[in-house]
């Protein structure tokens, strides 16, 4: 122990004093360290949500009303014969939100069992539920029984939605659980128990960039890799993984001790960034253990009131090859 401290400190000031320079694909695997739909008749999504990749872009990605509107190149992911339940029925919720995210509320009706009926709504009633929605946030919650069938998705939504007189914006907050069965169609959406709430915001994991990074490997380490996923940016899709991929990296991983450096803001064209530097003592089930080293890249809107949602994770250049840093 007093030796892996001893590194760590040396890691740190190397660390700290430069950035670096190597991309990872950022999550936990042994080489590469780094890695929400309401009932319709409640407001949630319309702005595209897919993470931006170059400062550059973001100006032309901007649309009237001062709501970020961005492109999203990925279609939604489907899971997959390999995956358990929890991370399909999790995929399931996530692909939901993207779509209505993204106004394909066709895609989204149908994810509802039996074309859309489960959702208790005509498609026209269902679309019309989210006609004031701007873009939604979606935070998984824990869940403790993961392996059951139907699937139970607790969920954390904030919604930026138009106010009545079509002259502002506002945010509101839902609570609740989706319920996630395998269909002859697939996964599909049967029920929802989806309700207004209040709570801070941004939510207090993600409201400062060495906060977002602390609680995102105390997630890690409480299995909540669900919760996790979603301080990615757009649904998790920043992380280029699936969730089922993204879980199973960290399958052989018993513990991460993360350091946190300063981190590093700078504004452009209606974001904020921020480079946070770290170096992450991985603890693998055999007991054996490997270090890592670089920086999350992290990214909030400057847009208000698209702050309210907080920081998420944008990029990541982690790696193991520590030397010299």
């Amino acid at each position: 122990m007093k030796k892996l401290a001893v590194l760590l400190v040396i890691l740190a000031v190397a660390l700290f004093g430069c950035s670096g320079s190597r991309a990872s694909t950022a999550h936990a695997q042994t080489t590469s360290h780094t890695g929400s739909a309401t009932q319709a008749t409640s407001p949630a999504g319309t702005a595209p949500s897919t993470s931006v990749r170059s400062a550059r872009t973001l100006a032309a990605m901007m649309q009237q009303g001062g709501t970020t509107r961005q492109t999203s190149s990925a279609a939604a992911i489907q899971p997959s014969q390999s995956e358990t339940n929890w991370e399909a029925a999790v995929q399931t919720v996530l692909n939901y939100y993207g779509d209505i995210n993204q106004r394909e509320y066709k895609k989204a009706y149908d994810t509802w069992a039996g074309n859309g009926a489960a959702s208790g709504q005509t498609f026209k009633q269902f679309k019309q539920g989210y006609a004031n929605t701007v873009q939604v946030s979606v935070l998984i919650g824990p869940s403790s029984a993961q392996n059951t069938a139907p699937v139970k998705v607790p969920v954390r939504l904030i919604s930026v939605v138009n106010r009545s007189n079509g002259a502002s914006q506002g945010v509101q907050q839902y609570r609740g659980s989706y319920t996630v069965r395998h269909t002859a169609q697939g996964w599909r959406l049967s029920n929802a128990s989806i309700a207004r709430s209040n709570g801070k915001l941004p939510p207090t994991e993600l409201s400062a960039p060495r906060r977002l990074v602390q609680s995102y490997y105390l997630e890690i380490n409480r299995r909540h890799f669900a919760r996790a996923y979603t301080f990615w940016e757009d649904l998790g899709k920043a992380s280029k993984q699936t969730f089922a991929r993204f879980e199973q990296g960290f399958a052989t991983t018993e513990h991460d001790a993360v350091k946190v450096g300063k981190p590093r803001v700078q504004g452009a064209a209606g974001s904020f960034y921020a480079n946070v530097p770290v170096v992450i003592v991985a603890t693998n089930n055999n007991q054996t253990k490997q270090t890592f080293c670089g920086s999350y890249i992290l990214r909030k809107s400057d847009v208000p009131p698209f702050g309210k949602f907080g920081w998420r994770i944008y990029s990541a250049k982690i790696s193991q090859n520590c030397a010299g840093r």
